[in-house]
């Protein structure tokens, strides 16, 4: 139950970035956890200082990024 809470609080952030017009990558690689990042191929990423995160902990991730890389985004001024 806890996994479903989790994506549908991702959900809900993947459509605020969008609306935001931030670029975001979420990817997995087998057993490696989840690695998050801000931006797009083009104009560079913003990466966090540490490499992988679980679930729970993707939009605590997406959030800290966004603040710390888009501090004047809708996005960040309506958390």
């Amino acid at each position: 139950m806890k996994n479903l809470y989790y994506k549908l609080i991702l959900a809900w952030e993947l459509q605020r970035l969008y609306d935001s017009e931030i670029n975001v990558q979420i990817f997995s690689f087998w057993d490696g956890a989840w690695m998050v990042m801000l931006g797009d191929e083009i104009n560079g990423f913003q990466k966090p200082d540490w490499d992988t995160c679980e679930l729970h902990e993707i939009v605590p991730a997406i959030r800290e990024l966004a603040r710390e890389h888009y501090p004047n985004s809708t996005y960040v001024k309506h958390l």
